[in-house]
């Protein structure tokens, strides 16, 4: 169970993540859902409420494509809590048309990169008041499509989108394989997933055709993509499983790329660099 856990969900609204604020709620947490939408948001969370019976979920808003939208929402929550128990980075996006966010990144990484280093950044502090915090990293098994060249990160040299999305992923992990070292010493664990190709609004009409084709014989509902999310989040079984990537709530293998100590710490201190971060967590 989850009773008195603090639990942040990103992109909670729809999809994987709505299903995993609900069935944390259920099991006795406070969910703070993180939405960009405010009416989306808040029909979701009435919602939640009335099937759990109370009003243990709340609604914060942010776009994570913005540096400073990120920071203002974590303010928002450290003003209402003094501890963070699970953050599950879910938010992201699919885009099939280069754009470039405010802070200067291509879309899918400003939002699927920098929105979970970010978000994660500012929460670092609370996370460090709980007695074992967990941070969920939802990737993909896109990540083993994508290459990474450090000169072509945001699309400055060549734009495909579905490899583009499939850098972000590969992101995902690299930067909670790299935050699970620097956590080393505290009671925080990281760990990342791929939830399975799920039926839902994201990413819908922006699959490549051939992965179209297959798609609709593989998806999952967003019940079960879900799961994988709410077993990390929740489950005694990975309490001191840190660093890991997991698919169909078992540990898998990612791609070499995505094991590479070099190629992680790479990513983790160009992130730094491109966010004009001087120590991680530090505010």
């Amino acid at each position: 169970m989850m009773t008195n856990k603090i639990v942040m969900v990103t992109g909670a609204n729809s999809g994987i993540g709505r299903v995993t604020a609900r069935e944390l709620a259920k099991k006795g947490a406070t969910v703070i859902m993180v939405c960009r939408n405010q009416l989306k948001g808040q029909a979701v969370q009435e919602d939640i409420n009335a099937e759990i019976g109370g009003d243990r979920v709340h609604l914060l808003l942010a776009d994570f494509s913005s540096h400073d939208s990120i920071r203002q929402m974590t303010d928002q929550f450290k003003s209402k809590f003094e501890r963070l128990d699970v953050l599950v980075n879910n938010a992201g996006i699919m885009v099939k048309e280069k754009m470039m966010t405010d802070d200067g990144f291509e879309y899918m990484m400003g939002t699927n990169h920098f929105g979970y280093f970010l978000n994660t950044h500012y929460l670092l502090d609370v996370l460090k008041e709980s007695n074992h915090a967990r941070i969920v990293n939802v990737a993909s098994m896109a990540h083993r499509m994508a290459t990474q060249d450090w000169e072509n990160m945001n699309g400055e040299k060549s734009f495909q989108y579905f490899k583009q999305y499939g850098l972000t992923k590969l992101c995902n992990i690299q930067f909670s394989k790299q935050l699970s070292k620097y956590l080393e010493g505290t009671s925080i664990t990281t760990n990342s997933l791929h939830p399975g190709i799920v039926n839902s609004n994201f990413g819908k009409g922006s699959y490549p055709s051939i992965v179209g084709a297959f798609a609709d014989v593989f998806m999952v509902s967003p019940q079960k993509g879900a799961q994988t999310s709410i077993y990390l989040a929740s489950s005694p079984e990975v309490k001191n499983i840190n660093g890991a990537y997991f698919a169909d709530s078992k540990r898998r293998f990612p791609s070499s790329l995505a094991n590479n100590p070099n190629a992680c710490e790479k990513l983790w201190n160009w992130s730094l660099e491109q966010t004009n971060i001087d120590t991680f967590g530090k505010l």
